[in-house]
Order: structure tokens, then sequence, then C-alpha cells
């Protein structure tokens, strides 16, 4: 997996993108390490777990859209007042979001071939996030859409890359 975080982008944070040439030194906009390594893997192996359809507009490379698989996984969290906001005559909580004790819904070991190490899961950037922080060891597979690409209503008509939360 190549690691982007020598990129010279803002829009980049912690994340690492799949990039599908063998040595990935450059690759658009992207100037990545000399023999930066690269995961082939089957468009059979990826199943996206979010509500709707994910299109994945790479710079040199054809569209891929990835179809909702049916199931999706959610992430149980919750809120914590933390404080109060005086907006005129009424108070509104200031809260902070926890997970709920890691709680997937559906659990983690119930995902179809969840003991495959070549299956790749498209999930939304929270649930990747939390599963790197819950089920560490199966961070690398769950990735989530980076790099938006919208359109001229500002609406995400897809991304650029795919992004582990590791």
């Amino acid at each position: 997996m190549a690691c982007v975080s020598n990129c010279r982008s803002t829009k980049h944070t912690r994340h690492q993108a799949l990039l599908p040439k063998q040595l990935c030194t450059d690759y658009g906009r992207l100037r990545l390490g000399p023999g930066v390594p690269c995961r082939h893997i089957s468009p059979t192996a990826i199943v996206n777990l979010t509500p709707h359809a994910i299109t994945i507009m790479p710079e040199r490379e054809a569209v891929v859209t990835i179809q909702p698989s049916g199931t999706v996984l959610r992430v149980s969290e919750e809120y914590r007042p933390e404080s109060v906001i005086l907006l005129g005559k009424s108070k509104i909580l200031l809260g902070k979001r926890t997970m709920a004790d890691c709680t997937f819904d559906p659990p983690l070991a119930q995902l179809p071939m969840i003991k495959s190490a070549d299956v790749i899961y498209l999930v939304a950037a929270r649930a990747a996030f939390a599963i790197a922080d819950c089920a560490p060891q199966y961070a690398q597979r769950f990735l989530y859409p980076a790099d938006l690409v919208r359109d001229d209503h500002g609406r995400v008509i897809g991304c650029r890359m795919l992004a582990a939360a590791t």
C-alpha cells in the first residue's frame, strides 16, 4: 500500500492510497517516493458496505463504480453533553461524539468473507476510523472514499482514491 504522507497536497491527512501501478513513482499530481509498492486486487474482492454506489475517478485510469452490496455497516455512537451555548433565550447543549463501545451493526465477524484477507470493504470514513481504533487488525481492509470530487453545486459525485484510516 502506498503512503501519500509525502504528498504536498493539503487535502490529504492521515490516509493511504491504493494505486493500480506496480511501482508508483508518479501518479497524476501525486509525487510518490521511488519504488512505492502497490496492491493489485480483483474487482470481485471489493464489497461496498455503504447504502449508495461509490464512483472512483482516478486521474489517469478508467472510472469505476462499485454498487452497494445490500449490507450497510453502521457504527454505534453516543453523544455526551459537555457545555451549553446560550443563543438568545435558548440553551443549546454542546456535546462530544463518542463511539459506543465499538459496536458495529452488523458485527464485523458476521460480514461476508471477513476471514479472507483478499477482500476489501468500502465503508463511510466514520466507520473506517472506528475500525482502526477498535479492531486495528482489520483497518487496512476497510477503506473509505477520499479526495472527493464535487459537481458545480457542491454535491459529491465520486472520489479520486480510496483511503485506509491507519
